[in-house]
């Protein structure tokens, strides 16, 4: 007997332990007391007269140790709310049913040993406010909103530089902007699991919807997998690198419900500007180095007429005309356009510049004649800027007045001919018509040399180089 040795277990690989609650209920029921102590201290520090902090700290002086654990998460102990003092306690704290008014910040974990904020199983549970998480944190099964002023902030933020991180399963609700959001600084964000939650009316309530974006993603290596995201002006803004996006849905998105929170309401199931804000890496190089990489043959960039959007109304311009962007948003464009220039020329990479324009059921103006695109038109549009051959060339003569050029539309079977000076690859609207010319629903009623096979809508001209 006197050899015998005792072993207490604390984890299992595939089961709690039994008794390992009672320790993190008792180191908690500590910590809590500590905090008397800490703050007896503190007032004697300021009155060295004082005889209840005398008293309370020797009452709860032994327990002093564990209130100082929780110097690791916030600078005065006292100011821990109850989920920091959980994981103080364990590693996991499990939140029971209700509703918290509060914002929470889960602190580091370790490699290998993560912080994780849990709802319990069954329960429903309210955060009337925001959670941020950082290194080794995992957010599991929360309902995240906060009505009363839903575009003061996030409902979940992730702290710079963080890495191995999760929000999962998660209902998200009337907070923004955006609703998940990576610090716009490139702070090294990685190795972030965004899974299974649900966002819906970023920066607004269902009683007046006014959205922005779902999710804003600077870092790089994510998985962003089975969301739901509806009601939002944009689904997601990446702006990092590595990052896979899967199975997720976006729905129910409407421009009659962006506002001023939207910016710039064009709604994108996943956004990403060519030039990043104040950034060294450009989304547009992203792209493009990664398709060179991956032996991608065509990327359909999906520009704006807003490249072109200084030109005055009455001038009639072709694909020839150098770019004038009418502000930051088309100058990007430009950029994303020259970009795919070069990777045509120096490595091979083709690439159609949509330059899109206005997508309503139907005109509304003169002006519109010229930008428009059918909204049932557009699928097979964009099938066919995915699929058209390699040596071909098709365009479309402007027209300015009431009698219009003649088209042109052919293959092209050699790769020198008078209209194939324009290159790379570019579609683009096109050019104003005046007021004079007759409303007209595209499709039908078209004069019939407006179009053949290839260039039968108005809505867009489409013109590629020769390609080998």
């Amino acid at each position: 007997m006197a050899d015998k040795q005792v072993v207490t277990a604390t984890r299992s690989f595939d089961q709690q332990i039994p008794g390992i609650d009672d320790l993190v209920a008792r180191a908690q029921a500590r910590i809590r007391s500590g905090l008397v102590a800490y703050d007896a201290l503190e007032r004697l520090k300021t009155s060295r007269n004082d005889a209840q902090a005398a008293a309370q700290l020797r009452e709860h002086a032994a327990d002093l140790g564990y209130a100082l654990l929780l110097k690791r998460y916030v600078a005065d102990p006292r100011t821990a709310d109850a989920a920091t003092i959980a994981m103080a306690a364990g590693d996991t704290c499990m939140v029971y049913a209700g509703t918290y008014n509060e914002t929470v910040t889960i602190s580091a974990g370790a490699a290998g040993n993560y912080k994780t904020l849990k709802v319990n199983p069954g329960d429903t549970v309210n955060i009337n406010g925001a959670v941020s998480v950082n290194s080794h944190t995992k957010l599991v099964g929360f309902r995240i909103s906060h009505a009363s002023s839903p575009a003061s902030g996030p409902c979940v933020s992730v702290a710079g530089n963080a890495t191995d991180w999760f929000i999962t399963n998660n209902i998200m609700q009337s907070c923004g902007s955006p609703m998940i959001k990576e610090s716009r600084n490139f702070a090294g964000t990685s190795y972030g699991y965004i899974q299974g939650n649900t966002l819906s009316y970023a920066c607004s309530t269902p009683a007046s919807p006014n959205t922005c974006t779902g999710m804003l993603i600077n870092g790089d290596h994510h998985l962003v997998e089975n969301n739901d995201i509806s009601h939002v002006s944009d689904g997601i803004t990446n702006f990092g690198m590595y990052n896979v996006f899967r199975n997720n849905v976006m729905h129910d998105t409407y421009t009659s419900e962006c506002g001023s929170n939207s910016g710039n309401c064009h709604i994108d199931f996943i956004e990403s500007e060519p030039v990043a804000d104040g950034s060294d890496r450009p989304s547009a190089y992203n792209l493009y180095e990664a398709a060179r990489r991956h032996g991608v043959r065509r990327i359909v960039f999906a520009s704006s007429n807003h490249v072109t959007g200084f030109y005055r109304q009455d001038e009639v311009i072709d694909p020839t005309v150098p770019p004038r962007p009418d502000g930051y948003y088309g100058l990007s464009k430009a950029y994303g356009e020259l970009m795919g220039r070069m990777y045509w020329y120096k490595h091979g990479v083709e690439n159609v510049n949509v330059r899109i324009g206005s997508c309503f059921p139907e005109p509304v103006d003169a002006r519109m004649l010229s930008t428009w695109l059918a909204p049932l038109q557009a699928p097979n549009r964009w099938k066919r800027r995915l699929s058209i051959a390699r040596k071909a060339y098709c365009g479309k003569t402007t027209f300015a007045s009431t009698s219009s050029a003649a088209p042109f539309c052919r293959r092209n079977r050699s790769s020198t001919t008078s209209n194939s000076a324009v290159s790379p690859l570019t579609i683009f609207p096109l050019s104003p018509v005046s007021a004079e010319r007759p409303a007209l629903r595209w499709g039908r009623n078209l004069p019939q040399n407006l179009g053949s096979r290839c260039c039968r809508s108005a809505a867009y001209r489409l013109t590629f180089s020769p390609l080998l």
